[in-house]
Order: structure tokens, then C-alpha cells, then sequence
């Protein structure tokens, strides 16, 4: 409710952004080239670049590893309900528990 209050989004709106960074974000550390990316998540390769960059600022951040660790973990859980576990077992985030740098 923070982020809806703060950015003036609906909660629809947040949980689309944060799909689609968790997303890029998980293709990306995954060692996808941008252009896999994009043809993978249907995003603009600027798009892609604003959301490495985040991901890239705010790793470094002790503050923000945690959340963004949940975050992706809950993308990840989001394939496993839709049966793709095998495709993406082994990532390099989830399967050690640590998000990457």
C-alpha cells in the first residue's frame, strides 16, 4: 500500500512492474543476451535497460537484497505453479539462496 500511495498506481499496475522486472531481471542473471530478453519478455530493449540498471543500483544496496530476493522468489514460485520448474531449475538466484551481482 506504500508504493500505491507513494507512486499513484493501483496494486494491478505495481504487480504487472514488478513481474516484468522480475522478469528481465531473471533472464538477465541467468546469462540471456538483452535481444533474448526482449523477444523472451516482450519488453523494449529500453525497458530492459532501465530494469538491469535498477537491478544493478539497488543489489549493492544491503537495504534492498532481502526484498529483492522475495521478489524474485516469488516469480520463481510463479513458474513452478505453471509448471515450468524444469525449465528453470538451477537458476542462479533461487538455487543457492542468494541473489546475484
Amino acid at each position: 500500500y506504500q508504493i500505491q500511495s507513494y507512486s499513484g498506481h493501483c496494486a494491478q499496475s505495481i504487480e504487472h512492474y514488478e513481474r516484468d522486472f522480475s522478469r528481465v531481471v531473471y533472464f538477465y542473471t541467468a546469462g540471456k543476451s538483452a535481444r533474448d530478453i526482449r523477444v523472451l519478455t516482450n519488453q523494449s530493449e529500453k525497458v530492459i535497460k532501465e530494469y538491469i540498471n535498477l537491478y544493478k543500483n539497488y543489489i549493492k544496496n544491503p537495504d534492498y537484497k532481502e526484498p529483492l530476493k522475495r521478489m524474485l522468489e516469488r516469480f520463481y514460485s510463479y513458474l513452478e505453479d505453471e509448471g515450468n520448474k524444469k525449465n528453470f531449475s538451477g537458476h542462479p538466484i533461487l538455487s543457492r539462496g542468494e541473489v546475484q551481482q
